[in-house]
Order: structure tokens, then C-alpha cells, then sequence
């Protein structure tokens, strides 16, 4: 199946917020931490610290709306007990999303596993999702497993009270309800266009099958689908892509898609010295540099019509020299401007020079558990903030005071 452009989103209520704060509880590493996110956010910090488990609790709350708990857990950790923190008994996240008095949510959600002998198979223990502030605040979904009927059977109300019940014990309201439950939907429809990205240039230097199935992210995790997203792109959206990949490589012409039966793969056509003068060369996928194809990638996204809400990058200094790094972190800090919520995980104290500090968050691990503190906030960044760049604080490790521990499992 071709891939399918999102739908314009809604003037709705999360659609046109921005996710301001996130609690998460038992997951991983992390046995209880709260963030307070801007429009763009760094986290920075080790190998092994707990960078991605933000990022990735986040995915696995959106592919639970979509595909239930127990086959959004199977699908990267196998089984519930994989993913919870080793001292703690269930996940709990709490989203809240700032839009203004009426244009703001808040969302909860509990999991625990259905019995003592299933750890693999979670399911909701308490959903809840509240839409507006103060008096104007209303609950759009309240859930929770009724006892007495087993933990599978829940009842989820929404504003005028008329009931919905769940009897899949791993089903979130969030997902079952969307269509009948003002507020939720809109949460749902963030959730579910948000993008997250480990880009993986191997995986882009091949060809993809042009038979896609429904319900993917406009752009999959490691990159790969990239050649489906260039060729659905508006003919205006094509060629500003070339113009934002000109600006780094001004010799790079067209960006296309080449086809053959149900195989494609990205070209990028450039402009070289050859015998008589100068000509355009289309060069595949394969044999263009790691960090063409990952810049490509990022910057095909924020062309896409609509954008994601939300759009979340790992690592992103990979493949890229400083100078284009800024490039493109520029590029993106343009797009939180605009309306698209960027969160990137970096080891890069580069970067840390050119964000500022209220936007990052330094992540460190401490007896095998995740703290996430707010540079802006930390007590030795005020004191050298004069004299010393934030770059050469970290480096110098004056962040959190003392060295953070690693661990591979976690990161």
C-alpha cells in the first residue's frame, strides 16, 4: 500500500499544544522522574545513563494507543517485566500538554501485569485524561479495572457521562475511544503522528519495498521507508528540501525517487566536473555519505504537510561534522518556532554552546537509576555561566556533580 500523508490535524485541543511536562515511573531505569520540556529540548549525558528511555516510554505509549499494551511491549522488549524498573511494580506516565486555558491536557496512565504469573502481559490499572484548567477543566476519560468484575472489564466515561466498556484488560481508552470522546482524540491524533527516529544510514542506503502497510509513522524508526515519504511530498515541499540540502552541499540539484517494480530508492542528483565542462550525475543511495542520507531524512520530515507534532531524534550527531550539525540544529530549532516539538538526545558538548540552557536536560545514573536534571537549574552552571560556556562545564564535569555511572542496558 502506498504511503498515506496523515490527515490536516484538527484545531483541537493537544494538537495545538505543546507537551510541557512528563512523569514517568518504573520504567527502565527511571524509578520516578518529572521533566519540564520546552519546544526544543536536548537531553545529553553518557553512554548508559538513560537518554533514550524518555523517548522511548513516549513511543511505547503510542504504539499502546494503537496496538494495545501487551503487542506494543512484545515489539521492542518482548515481555512487561523487561521494561520495569527493577524496584517498582507498575508504569505510571503523566503527560500534561500547555495550549492556554482551554487548549490544554492532562493524561495518566498506570500499567500493571495481569497476574503474577504473566509479567509479559500488561494491562491498565488507571487511565484518566482531563482537558482545560481551573473551573473549565473537564475529564474525558476516567478508567479504571473493575474489581468485581476481573481486571479486564473497565468503564470509560466520557463529558456527558454516556459509558464505553473495555473488556480487553490491555486496550487504552485512549485508543478505543478516540472517535467518541472529545479531547482524548486530539491527544490520540499527537501521539500517533509523532515522529521518533534512530536513523540508521544502512538501513537507508537500500531499497524498500513501495508496498507499505497502513498505520506506520509518516517516517519509520531507523529511516528506511525515506523513499516513500520524498515521493509523496507536494512538488513545492520537493523542491525546498533541495533548497534546504543546497544550502549545506550546493552542488546537489534534485532529490527524487527512482523506481523499479515494487522496489525504490533515493537519488540525489549533483552537479561535478566531468570532460567538457560540468554535469549532473544521479547518484543512489548507496553511494551516498551516512550523513547525506541522514540529513536528507530529517529534512524530508520537516517538509512533510502536515508536520508531526512532535518529531524526536537519537544521537543527533551522528554522521555529521560540527558545522553542519549547527546547520541542521538550527534548521529544527526553526521548526519548534513553527509548531513542531523537537526533542533530541546528544553526547555532544558542542552542542550544549549553541541551545540554551533552560532547554537541556543532563541525564546521570546514580545505584542504577535515571536522574534528569535541568542545566539551567543546577547551582554550578549559575556560578561559571560568566565565564565559561556550557560546553566546557560539561566537559569539565560540573554538571551534577559527580561522574555518572554507566550502564549499556539502559541507554
Amino acid at each position: 500500500m502506498p504511503l498515506e500523508l496523515p490527515a490536516p490535524y484538527r484545531c483541537g485541543v493537544v494538537s495545538s499544544s505543546v507537551l510541557r511536562q512528563i512523569t514517568i515511573e518504573g520504567f527502565k531505569a527511571i524509578r520516578s522522574a518529572t521533566m519540564h520540556l520546552e519546544p526544543f529540548t536536548l537531553f545529553i549525558g553518557r553512554n548508559g545513563v538513560g537518554k533514550s528511555s524518555v523517548l522511548e516510554a513516549l513511543q511505547w505509549l503510542r504504539n499502546a494507543a494503537k496496538l494495545g499494551l501487551g503487542d506494543a511491549t512484545k515489539e521492542r522488549y518482548g515481555s512487561f517485566s523487561d521494561l520495569l524498573n527493577r524496584r517498582s511494580s507498575n508504569v505510571y506516565l503523566d503527560l500534561r500538554f500547555d495550549g492556554g486555558a482551554r487548549n490544554s491536557a492532562h493524561y495518566e496512565l498506570r500499567a500493571r501485569s495481569g497476574t503474577k504469573n504473566s509479567a509479559y502481559r500488561p494491562i491498565v490499572d488507571f487511565e484518566r485524561c482531563v482537558v482545560g484548567r481551573t473551573m473549565a477543566a473537564r475529564t474525558v476519560i476516567w478508567s479504571r479495572s473493575d474489581t468485581r468484575r476481573g481486571a479486564p472489564f473497565r468503564w470509560i466515561r466520557n463529558r456527558t457521562e454516556r459509558a464505553l466498556v473495555i473488556k480487553s484488560g490491555d486496550q487504552l481508552a485512549l485508543g478505543a475511544s478516540t472517535s467518541r470522546v472529545p479531547g482524548a482524540s486530539d491527544l490520540a491524533e499527537f501521539l500517533d503522528n509523532s515522529v521518533f527516529l534512530r536513523l540508521s544510514p544502512t538501513a537507508m542506503a537500500v531499497e524498500v519495498n513501495a508496498r507499505r502497510r497502513s498505520g506506520r509513522a509518516l517516517l519509520s524508526e531507523d529511516g528506511s521507508d525515506l523513499p516513500l515519504l520524498i515521493e509523496r511530498l507536494p512538488a513545492a515541499s520537493k523542491r525546498a528540501l533541495v533548497r534546504r540540502v543546497a544550502a549545506l552541499f550546493p552542488s546537489v540539484q534534485k532529490i527524487s525517487v527512482n523506481t523499479s517494480g515494487d522496489a525504490k530508492h533515493l537519488v540525489v542528483s549533483e552537479r561535478m566536473i566531468s570532460r567538457g565542462g560540468t554535469k549532473t550525475f544521479p547518484i543512489p543511495a548507496w553511494l551516498l555519505s551516512e550523513g547525506m542520507r541522514r540529513i536528507v531524512a530529517i529534512f524530508a520530515l520537516l517538509e512533510a504537510r502536515p508536520r508531526p507534532p512532535l518529531i524526536a531524534i537519537e544521537e543527533i550527531e551522528n554522521g555529521l561534522d560540527p558545522w553542519t550539525l549547527e546547520h541542521v540544529l538550527d534548521e529544527l530549532r526553526l521548526a519548534a518556532d513553527d509548531g513542531t516539538q523537537i526533542i533530541v538526545t546528544t553526547h555532544s558538548p558542542f552542542l550544549l554552546d549553541h541551545v540554551e540552557t533552560d532547554e537541556v536536560i543532563h541525564v546521570r545514573r546514580e545505584a542504577g537509576e535515571s536522574t534528569y536534571e535541568r542545566v539551567a537549574d543546577l547551582p554550578t552552571v549559575a556560578t561559571y555561566k560568566d565565564v565559561m560556556a556550557p560546553g566546557a562545564m560539561y566537559l569539565m564535569k560540573l554538571f551534577g556533580g559527580e561522574e555518572e555511572s554507566t550502564d549499556a542496558s539502559e541507554d
